[in-house]
């Protein structure tokens, strides 16, 4: 029966290209059974409706509510594995092959609390104007997190002097600055510090206050 079968045009994201067909293929038929195949062979991808619905392994035209003749389109994904060089926390994003690294970038800083930091591939800081497809990547890659480093001038809020100057990681404690500052200091461990006439804590960084 015409009513128990669909066409479905399979169409790439990026080209616009039609890279399969099914012909009048049964309603109940999972739309993703003949990828299996396909993601031995290609870049990873999955299946989104043309209202950008994201397509289930398990979906079928029918659950989908689709009739006659119908496009759906493959989006090319990259899995990059962004390692932290500072805290070795390892975080894997999937990212769409013509999404900006810009997306990854906010992506990340949401997931691990990161503030401000590059992206390094090969040795080469990303550009997060580039994407996966305009660098050539392919199902997997690795991203280094660099921490950009930060300055800090410790004043004396009496004097006006400068007592100490760090410079350096931002996920280090106030507790391992205030350690140098004593130094600095002669083992004068009388003081506290303060951001804004806020006391900072010990275990404060300066990642967690945004800085």
């Amino acid at each position: 029966s015409p009513g128990l079968v669909v066409s479905i045009d399979i169409r790439n994201y990026e080209s616009n290209k039609v890279e399969h067909k099914f012909q009048a293929i049964s309603k109940a038929t999972r739309i993703l059974d003949y990828t299996k195949e396909q993601r031995k062979r290609r870049h990873s991808f999955y299946l989104i409706t043309q209202q950008g619905k994201r397509i289930q392994d398990t979906d079928t035209p029918d659950e989908l509510y689709m009739n006659g003749h119908v496009q759906i389109f493959l989006v090319r994904f990259v899995t990059i594995e962004i390692r932290n060089i500072e805290c070795q926390e390892v975080v894997a994003i999937q990212l769409n092959g013509s999404a900006t690294f810009k997306e990854l970038h906010n992506e990340y800083k949401e997931k691990s609390g990161h503030v401000l930091f590059d992206f390094t591939f090969n040795g080469v800081i990303v550009d997060l104007n580039e994407t996966p497809l305009s660098l050539g990547l392919n199902n997997h890659a690795v991203f280094i997190c660099v921490p950009r480093l930060v300055n800090i001038s410790i004043r004396n809020n009496i004097s006006g002097e400068i007592e100490h100057r760090y410079h350096g990681s931002r996920a280090v404690t106030f507790r391992s600055i205030k350690e140098e500052t004593i130094e600095k200091r002669n083992g004068n461990s009388t003081f506290i510090f303060s951001l804004n006439r806020s006391v900072i804590r010990d275990n404060a960084t300066p990642n967690s206050l945004g800085r």
